[in-house]
This record gives structure tokens, C-alpha cells and sequence, in this order.
């Protein structure tokens, strides 16, 4: 089972504080552990394979541009 999950409950101003720290670079180490790995978009299905392993990735992100 995949379940994909878009956030849309936050306000723009929520947005702009999420942008303001993520460009502060304070939480750096942080972030870049919740992130298992990144995947061009020509490669979705390579991501949705590694995403239903289960406990070997938290979060999979697809990049949709440039």
C-alpha cells in the first residue's frame, strides 16, 4: 500500500515562515534526514518501487522540474 499525501491546510503565511526557515539553512542536518531520496520525474515508477519497501525510505521526493 502507497499512500500519497499533499499538504493544502496550511495558510500562505504558514508557507512563507516554512520558506523563510528552511532558506536560513538552520535546520540543514535536520531536513536532509527525512529525506531518503530524490527522483527525476522520468524515473516515478524507479520511486514508487522504492517507496513500497516500506521501513527502507521515510519520504521520497519527485522532482518536477529543473
Amino acid at each position: 500500500e502507497i499512500g500519497i499525501k499533499g499538504v493544502r491546510l496550511h495558510t500562505q503565511k504558514h508557507f512563507a515562515k516554512a520558506v523563510e526557515i528552511i532558506n536560513s539553512h538552520v535546520l540543514d542536518g535536520d531536513l536532509s534526514r527525512l529525506i531518503t531520496d530524490i527522483y527525476p520525474l522520468d524515473e516515478i515508477r524507479h520511486a514508487f518501487d522504492e517507496a513500497g519497501k516500506g521501513d527502507s525510505c521515510f519520504k521520497i521526493l519527485i522532482q518536477v522540474s529543473g
